[in-house]
């Protein structure tokens, strides 16, 4: 795993898997809109750059799928329950 973007705000790691796709990770700390407007821009950056690098695909899994639309959209793929809390994995397509 590596570090895309980390402050006292939010944090953007990322780590590459077997299929050269992009699982990524963010923590954001605190909330009003300054933030979630940093947040939006960061994410926008980080798929960008990703494309940019040659990455076709970038997923998450998240317990919140409407906090990781607000910020960076995405597209439901598919949803599982781990230790019986639901989760949902969103794609995005970056080519």
């Amino acid at each position: 795993m590596y570090d895309i973007y980390v402050d006292e705000d939010i944090e953007i790691r990322a780590e590459v898997d077997k299929y050269a796709q992009v699982l990524l990770h963010m923590n954001v700390n605190g909330w009003s809109k300054s933030i979630r407007d940093k947040a939006k821009r960061l994410s926008k950056d980080t798929l960008e750059a990703l494309h940019l690098e040659g990455f076709l695909t970038a997923y998450t899994i998240t317990p919140n799928p409407k906090f990781v639309k607000l910020i960076c959209g995405g597209t439901t793929m598919d949803s599982i329950v781990f230790d019986g809390n639901n989760y949902e994995v969103i794609v995005w397509e970056l080519d």
